[in-house]
């Protein structure tokens, strides 16, 4: 039998924390925000790697929990969450008392949406 060498050993035991913190903190947000764990692991561990000092999120939710437990893991970063919804901030900004040490990576903005018009419809080909 063949045992798992030590850097893939500590890649197995870095994902379990992953997820288990990723299911904690999902357990909070079960009744409101849709959640797929995949996708908050894979963001999870983009903002471990690239340790940005600053992130700028569109719409927040259960990804500016996962965005602010990347920043604070590396000990670093700011997240700036932009929502256009007053509810739907307010809902998110309620999930940080719990976590106060999150709290103090994130600065919610609400930015209400411009309406915009165009000659393009989305999906559109544009020559350049």
């Amino acid at each position: 039998m063949r045992y798992p060498d030590d850097k893939i050993m500590a890649e197995m035991m870095n994902r379990h924390y992953v997820m288990c913190r990723l299911r904690d903190l999902k357990s909070t947000f079960e009744q409101t925000i849709p959640v797929d764990l995949d996708d908050q692991e894979s963001l999870y561990r983009l903002v471990r790697s690239e340790r940005p000092a600053l992130v700028l999120e569109l719409g927040g939710g259960f990804s500016t929990f996962t965005i602010a437990s990347a920043l604070q893991t590396n000990g670093r970063g700011m997240v700036v969450s932009v929502d256009d919804s007053h509810v739907w901030q307010r809902n998110t900004q309620s999930y940080f008392k719990a976590y106060p040490d999150l709290a103090r990576r994130v600065h919610f903005v609400q930015s209400m949406l411009v309406p915009w018009s165009s000659k393009y419809e989305w999906g559109d080909h544009i020559e350049y």
